[in-house]
């Protein structure tokens, strides 16, 4: 796996099609899996958006979540579930500012993805555009195809990382481990 912080970087020798998933992937759970493995699905070289810090530390720095996992060991996590390339950003006011259709074509700029694919509550954008329909038209404007992946749940409840910090804060290390599909501690 080929780590980059700068879409210009972006190594152009690699073949379309190109598959774009975005998101902070903290813990990297089964939600998150599943949804890379709906992106490898696709066919071709999968690339994952990321965040070095939380966008919360820009947009609501008084509600900043504590992190399941360091960067290194996102990273690698990214590499077991046959990530090609990461793209880790650090989340800015310039970030911030940006429409998603700034960001996307910016970034689209540098890396001619085919197909962008996000889960069911992917919010993008100072403008926050979300939803099959907003991505669609996005994706019409800017020239690639667009897949929703459905937030998957466990007992009723959508799986997130937000419930296992929850689960892990009440020592419940065995269903914190159920929810990311691993043991937490055992992150190498």
């Amino acid at each position: 796996m080929k780590i980059i912080n700068d879409p210009s970087k972006f190594d152009s020798t690699l073949s379309p099609p190109l598959v774009l998933t975005i998101g902070n992937f903290d813990g990297l759970h089964l939600g998150h899996q599943t949804l890379l493995y709906t992106a490898k699905e696709k066919g071709g070289n999968l690339i994952a958006l990321t965040f070095a810090n939380h966008p919360l530390e820009v947009l609501n720095p008084t509600s900043v979540p504590k992190k399941l996992y360091s960067l290194d060991e996102k990273m690698t996590l990214f590499s077991r579930f046959d990530v090609d390339v990461a793209l880790v950003l650090h989340f800015n006011q310039t970030i911030a500012k940006q429409t998603a259709f700034t960001f996307l074509s910016t970034l689209r700029h540098s890396i001619p993805f085919t197909h962008l694919v996000l889960g069911s509550n992917a919010v993008l954008g100072h403008d926050r555009i979300h939803g099959q329909k907003g991505f669609e038209t996005l994706g019409k404007s800017l020239g690639f195809h667009y897949t929703e992946v459905p937030l998957l749940e466990a007992e009723g409840t959508p799986i997130s990382s937000g419930r296992i910090r929850t689960l892990i804060h009440h020592q419940k290390q065995k269903e914190a481990s159920t929810l990311l599909g691993r043991p937490y501690d055992l992150i190498e």
